[in-house]
């Protein structure tokens, strides 16, 4: 299930994130290499373009190209230093993958994936708030280790089964930052047989599902929580199982 959306959009930070994300693939799909002489003009035009077809609302368009200009040289410098060990071939991909043994499939969605020479992948992920840090990485946003787990499994059929050499979160906020996936303490060989003994878990009949079972803080909101009554108890409350039959 997922929550439906609003009846009135709003210039909200999700759609933000998804024009930053448009503006990109358009320019690293067909757009000039990032250290062109004309590379800063067109990314500028592109998300000038994208900006305007994209938010109805007159007032964000010139607030989100304003926050967009600030980070179109560090994007284009750090670009040219990726160009230089791998070649962008997947964009916005969409893998899918069966767990082995369980009647459950995964899926996710890569923003960027990138080719290197020895035919390794590099997975790259955008963010307009703030990157997690390597150790949220590998305790609560295990996101871009599972995708690159998928992507040694040949879950993106459009770029088939590759190494994953590194992946990277790309944050493209008010602190411009690349943050690495810890591969040296999560390799996604690890992580994805982690994964599996958790699906695994989850789906066995007399365990049930615990809701806010594990949040980073404790002001973060689930979609869930008025589904689980969240509120008439609270996360200091022992667990306890219910038999509701």
């Amino acid at each position: 299930m997922k929550p439906l959306d609003p009846l009135t959009p709003e210039a909200d930070a999700p759609l933000r994130g998804i024009i930053v994300h448009k503006i990109l693939e358009r320019f690293v799909r067909s757009g000039p290499a990032p250290d062109d002489p004309d590379a800063r003009s067109a990314l500028l035009q592109v998300a000038r373009d994208t900006i305007d077809e994209m938010c109805p609302w007159p007032a964000y368009r010139v607030l989100w190209l304003a926050r967009f200009t600030r980070v179109i040289d560090i994007f284009l410098t750090e670009d040219t230093a990726r160009r230089a060990i791998a070649t962008p071939e997947g964009f916005e991909a969409e893998g899918a993958l069966r767990l082995t043994g369980l009647d459950f499939e995964i899926k996710g969605r890569a923003d960027r994936i990138d080719r290197c020479a020895n035919g390794h992948v590099i997975l790259y992920d955008y963010k307009t708030g703030a990157p997690p840090s390597q150790k949220e990485q590998g305790r609560f946003d295990l996101q871009l280790l599972l995708l690159a787990a998928m992507a040694d499994r040949a879950a993106f059929k459009s770029i088939g089964k590759a190494r994953t050499e590194a992946a990277v979160y790309i944050g493209l906020g008010s602190d411009p930052k690349c943050i690495a996936a810890p591969f040296d303490e999560h390799p996604p060989d690890k992580v994805w047989a982690e994964f599996h003994d958790l699906i695994g878990d989850w789906m066995r009949q007399p365990r049930g599902y615990t809701a806010r079972l594990a949040h980073m803080k404790r002001t973060d909101t689930g979609d869930y929580d008025h589904l689980s009554r969240f509120g008439e108890w609270g996360d200091g409350d022992d667990i306890a199982p219910e038999d509701l039959t």
